[in-house]
């Protein structure tokens, strides 16, 4: 049980280039696979001022988007967007939304475990336009179990381990899957720093994810419908495959996002 003695990090990036941001080992993938995945973006004054992708996140509802709680503290709503894509960043018919609230939960970064509560809601100012792939997902519900199912993570950012500087995000969503583990395993990774009723982690079996996947989707299927399971969260520092990536589980919070979506 070493896992504890590990540095772990937040998996968001940066505007500079800093920290890294990637699906590790994943595979190009399309929007219509991941129709629920959206881009939060950030603005910098950098530069004469621009928008950068700093975090994904997940569509529940036409106004509605689940992320972590770390992607948006401190941020206020007018530094925010999300955007919705084709599955590239650059894609010409992107559609940008303003944020009209950030809700974050009461709890976040209270309690045991490390990083406990990541999660939050994004209120945008409009309706998101629904009409076309971009879809919402169905949320877990209070107490639903995907222990040894094999569910999917999906995200933009670079495809190799390592702290090399000056990498570049990719243009094009990244996809993998793996094998949700059990409390008592993820335990023996992560030791006190993992939390059973907050967190939930994956046996990403040489991929994974890191900075710039904060936020993003962790999906199981309940019979063949997709179901937003966990929200990415932490990792080992350096993003390497050898522990499991942790994050926010879902089914914990379905009462509060409910209540706070107003359902």
């Amino acid at each position: 049980m070493v896992g504890y003695l590990l540095a772990f990090v937040f998996l968001l990036a940066s505007a500079n280039g800093d920290t890294i941001s990637r699906i590790i080992n994943g595979s190009p993938t399309t929007i219509a696979s991941h129709p629920h995945q959206i881009s939060l973006q950030r603005y910098t004054t950098s530069s004469g001022g621009y928008w950068y992708h700093t975090c994904g996140g997940s569509i529940v509802r036409s106004k509605w988007v689940v992320t972590a709680a770390h992607c948006v503290e401190g941020s206020s709503a007018s530094t925010l967007q999300v955007v919705l894509t084709n599955g590239f960043l650059s894609d010409p018919n992107r559609k940008s939304y303003a944020v009209r609230r950030v809700v974050m939960h009461p709890n976040y970064n209270v309690g045991s475990g490390a990083y406990p509560h990541d999660i939050a809601l994004l209120e945008l100012t409009s309706d998101a336009d629904l009409s076309g792939t971009n879809k919402a997902i169905e949320l877990a519900t209070t107490g639903e179990n995907f222990d040894r199912q094999t569910c999917e993570i999906s995200g933009w950012g670079h495809t190799v381990t390592g702290t090399q500087p000056n990498k570049q995000i990719p243009d094009q969503l990244q996809e993998t899957n793996g094998v949700i583990m059990t409390n008592s395993e993820c335990t023996s990774s992560w030791g006190t720093n993992y939390a059973g009723s907050v967190h939930i982690c994956i046996n990403n079996r040489n991929t994974g994810t890191c900075q710039g996947d904060s936020g993003g989707p962790m999906v199981c299927f309940r019979g063949t419908t997709p179901v937003l399971a966990g929200v990415t969260s932490w990792g080992v520092s350096g993003c390497g495959t050898t522990y499991p990536s942790v994050y926010a589980r879902v089914s914990t919070y379905r009462s509060w996002l409910d209540t706070t979506m107003g359902i």
